[in-house]
């Protein structure tokens, strides 16, 4: 009890009085969310809706300048943002001139205050889920795995493949294909191995894909758009690690195709354990909604 209230106390003193500013961003529509502390509580919640061609920086840019000079007297103490901006001086200065006293401008790398920007992306997140009715855990999924592999927005079209033989004979192919954090199953494809003899998982995985591959270059120069290789991944995950990652991008390479692609590194168990992407393994909480989309696509390839 003399813990949590400690704790209350420094949650109370962080946020006295700030706007908690995060944003997401789903097929190419951005929500910035604010949360506002006022008085220690939580005062008020919105959320602004942005379709535009730009980075989050550029965003989160417009929609600071436009909020707070139409809002110059609502304008808090501290304004904790998700990500830093460029020039920040000249944030605080500007909004210090809207707000006709100091203002401070707060970006949190560990701690408390990261907690609470959480819960603005949060926010964020489940609002957008709303509008593409989807659950806000799909967003988070999407929005985490974009994150730890650095790309430039969420992935929302995700093709996986596996191999898999009995004794060594009946070769085949599995892709499955994940979109909006759904598995999408009309899309999924098995692959009967045709060129390989043996239990050759490297060599089978290269003819799966350039089958698959090589089709969708065929249907875009036709304009045939009938069937789902015509549509291109936003990101291709193998079952494995570094060997499955180079045969795919050697395979791409031959194509002049360029499409992210990672490995899911199983441990001694068999159990997903991170991705494997640029040539570094990268870990991935096991509580996360990320994690726990990776570990349903890998058990639907293998199925």
């Amino acid at each position: 009890v003399t813990k949590a209230g400690e704790t209350q106390k420094i949650m109370d003193a962080a946020l006295e009085e700030a706007d908690v500013i995060a944003m997401a961003e789903h097929m190419g529509t951005q929500c910035v969310s604010i949360l506002r502390y006022r008085g220690r509580r939580l005062f008020d919640k919105e959320t602004f809706f942005f379709q535009e061609n730009a980075s989050r920086e550029e965003v989160m840019d417009s929609y600071l300048t436009q909020y707070y000079e139409h809002h110059r007297g609502e304008i808090p103490k501290n304004i904790v943002l998700e990500f830093a901006m460029p020039d920040p001086e000249m944030y605080e200065q500007l909004f210090t001139n809207f707000a006709g006293r100091r203002v401070h401008i707060t970006v949190p790398q560990r701690g408390m205050l990261c907690q609470f920007v959480q819960l603005s992306r949060n926010n964020a997140n489940e609002e957008l889920a709303i509008r593409f009715n989807r659950t806000g855990r799909e967003v988070q999924a999407l929005e985490e795995l974009g994150a730890v592999l650095g790309l430039p927005q969420p992935p929302q079209y995700i093709e996986a493949y596996d191999i898999s033989n009995t004794n060594g004979v009946e070769s085949v192919g599995s892709m499955v294909v994940f979109e909006d954090g759904r598995s999408k199953k009309n899309d999924y494809r098995r692959f009967k191995i045709k060129t390989v003899k043996g239990p050759d998982d490297y060599a089978s995985m290269k003819e799966v894909l350039t089958r698959r591959f090589s089709r969708a270059i065929v249907e875009q120069s036709e304009g045939d758009s009938k069937t789902s290789f015509s549509k291109l991944p936003d990101i291709i995950l193998m079952d494995g690690g570094r060997g499955q990652v180079n045969i795919c991008l050697k395979v791409l390479k031959e194509l002049n195709l360029h499409i992210p692609v990672a490995g899911m590194v199983k441990d001694d168990t068999h159990s997903t354990r991170g991705l494997y992407y640029n040539n570094v393994e990268m870990p991935i909480s096991t509580r996360s909604e990320g994690f726990k989309l990776i570990t349903r696509i890998q058990d639907e390839a293998h199925r």
